[in-house]
């Protein structure tokens, strides 16, 4: 249902809309257009920092939802593109401590042989860029998946995130060193 909102077609009224919201939303094609330009890619951007498909999923369209709500302040904005990343970003930080949560709750009421019990996580060999980003911790990874993967300039990156272009440096610096000592290990075994 979610999806079906935020892609319907501007010139068909949802059943609870009246002939005014019929008018404003076709008025508002170039939203149309931002999100087929950009869905896809806020999508991968968050697969590529290591959020499963159905949480990049969900958390891009939480996003665009979000942005087709405010689109008549959203587009004037400088980067409309950078706001949404920034909100499909959070979204997916909120979705992903909300289930950490969730697993601890579950965890302290489970029997102590099945609470110490962990599957293992195995990465195909196709997912080695990705694995090795996971490896980074959270600020890292974000950074270094915008900078090497998005291919975006620091400033882009620090509007992103909501954090100076030095703290994007910083970041970027420690992610590099990370995979290049894991990347020697992997060379080396």
């Amino acid at each position: 249902m979610v999806m079906a909102l935020a892609m319907a077609p501007l010139s068909t009224p949802l059943p609870h809309e009246g002939p005014a919201l019929l008018v404003t939303r076709a008025n508002d094609r170039s939203y149309d257009d931002f999100f087929v330009a950009e869905y896809q890619g806020v999508v991968n951007l968050l697969r590529s920092m290591g959020v499963d498909e159905a949480a990049a999923n969900d958390a891009s369209q939480d996003a665009f939802i979000r942005a087709y709500a405010r689109w008549g302040r959203l587009s004037s904005h400088a980067s409309p593109e950078a706001w949404v990343r920034r909100v499909a970003i959070n979204r997916s930080r909120d979705a992903f401590r909300s289930e950490a949560r969730r697993s601890r709750r579950e965890e302290r009421a489970a029997p102590r042989e099945l609470a110490t019990a962990s599957p293992e996580a195995t990465v195909s060999s196709t997912d080695s860029v990705r694995s090795l980003l996971a490896s980074l911790p959270r600020r890292q990874r974000e950074v270094a998946t915008l900078f090497y993967v998005q291919d975006l300039a620091v400033r882009d990156i620090g509007d992103i995130l909501g954090i100076s272009d030095g703290a994007v440096k910083f970041h970027l610096n420690r992610a590099r060193t990370r995979l290049e000592t894991a990347l020697r290990e992997q060379d080396e075994s």
